[in-house]
């Protein structure tokens, strides 16, 4: 099947959808779990959740069968999954290009939603969410790729802290960069 990154998009910005995906990020669910926690009818989530799966924004992890009723388990946890480093170039890039540019706006989404929480906030908070920076840079095509690579090895070098520690929180970082045509 064919991914429309348009119909990803969608999927992505609807708000009932983009709850689906949250509600089974950490754990799979059957579509009753997911229906108590969403307080919506079981019936309005086949459909949503059979689009989201038709899409790859969610998985089937596991199949239990209950007397005659077989019951299907629901995850979106494949796209949280951290340190993923997708180069868009070569025969990958164009062999999974459906894939790549829906993580890349699946990821884009939820750090607009959290830097969207932020400015629609209490204005007296301490402490932001999110951040955005943008820069521009003129360099050669070798010293772009070179700032990139060391962009990633600055980021590897921190260690992901198992223990929860005070102040310690998660966060995600999305590097994003290209060639500017207007500048």
């Amino acid at each position: 099947m064919k991914i429309d990154n348009l119909e990803v998009a969608k999927a992505i910005f609807d708000p009932k959808l983009e709850k689906i995906i949250t509600s089974i990020k950490f754990s799979s669910k059957t579509v009753k779990e997911i229906s108590s926690e969403l307080g919506e009818k079981q019936s309005r989530l086949y459909y949503p959740i059979q689009k989201l799966q038709n899409l790859g924004l969610v998985m089937v992890t596991e199949e239990r069968k209950t007397g005659n009723i077989i019951e299907k388990y629901y995850s979106s946890k494949h796209l949280y999954e951290d340190d993923i480093t997708f180069n868009f170039e070569g025969e990958f890039a164009i062999e999974h290009k459906e894939f790549l540019i829906s993580k890349v706006m699946f990821s884009l989404n939820k750090g607009l939603n959290v830097l969207k929480n932020d400015l629609e906030g209490d204005p007296s908070r301490q402490e932001n969410n999110a951040m955005f920076t943008e820069y521009g840079l003129e360099l050669t095509p070798e010293e772009w790729q070179h700032l990139n690579e060391e962009v990633r090895k600055l980021v590897d070098k921190r260690e992901m802290k198992n223990v929860k520690e005070d102040g310690v929180k998660p966060y995600k970082m999305i590097f994003f960069s290209y060639k500017d045509e207007e500048g």
